[in-house]
């Protein structure tokens, strides 16, 4: 099983016993079942893949080609190696999850480095295309892959309460999905200002359901060495456009 799937699994549980445990004073809603698709509808994106690259492979291919071009003396081979790095990591970014932005800001950061202590190596034509086409993605949305799962663990925890409920684990998931939403928003906007302790207090503010899901503060630096790891990779970008 996939670590995404487990970690989904875990949420899953937890969530049923939660919803269990507060259902006594959840407000009812007549029509929750029906609010609560409408919900869904509104936080999650639609056609979410489910494929993942695979991370832990492409980032020691991606280590190896670092280790190539930062050895090499030869340019035209450093830069090769190079433009294979940049391919591994924008793989891996497409992982959709904050841990696969992070081993692919450590690529970013490699190359990064290594055309700094060289920066002839940007008159490679192979090089300066490969950053023109890189894009780091995740970087300008650093937690929107943990929002989308906590919020697709939450939508699937309705079905799971193994009795009748009139609508209750609807609205008490329906309420949960909005503050987990609003706070992983806050966080990610934080995270983007570069400013970790609002993140972390953003972390905080969660509490009952939500409070089940809610990733912790403790990916806010995480979160902020991704963000700027991008940054450092837009000005690599700017050079190639110039």
């Amino acid at each position: 099983m996939q670590e995404k799937s487990k970690r989904s699994l875990v949420f899953a549980v937890v969530a049923v016993f939660a919803v269990g445990s507060t259902i006594a004073s959840a407000g009812f809603g007549g029509r929750a079942r029906g609010k609560l698709a409408e919900t869904q509808a509104r936080m999650l994106p639609a056609g979410t893949s489910s494929l993942t690259p695979l991370v832990i492979p492409e980032y020691r291919l991606g280590q190896q080609d670092l280790e190539v071009a930062r050895s090499t003396s030869d340019r035209s081979v450093a830069a090769g190696a190079l433009v294979r790095v940049l391919e591994r990591a924008d793989r891996i970014d497409r992982g959709h999850s904050l841990a696969a932005s992070v081993v692919a800001a450590k690529l970013f950061d490699g190359v990064a480095a290594r055309v700094d202590a060289d920066p002839a190596l940007m008159n490679d034509a192979r090089l300066v295309s490969a950053l023109r086409r890189t894009s780091f993605a995740s970087s300008r949305r650093p937690l929107e892959g943990e929002r989308v799962a906590a919020l697709t663990t939450l939508s699937k925890v309705p079905a799971q309460v193994p009795i009748r409920t009139a609508g209750f684990a609807e609205s008490t998931t329906m309420q949960a999905m909005e503050d987990v939403n609003a706070a992983l928003l806050e966080m990610q906007t934080s995270a983007l200002a570069g400013d970790t302790t609002r993140c972390e207090e953003a972390a905080e503010k969660t509490n009952g359901l939500a409070k089940q899901v809610t990733v912790g503060r403790g990916i806010c630096k995480m979160a902020g060495h991704v963000v700027e790891s991008g940054h450092r990779l837009d000005r690599l970008r700017a050079r190639a456009r110039s």
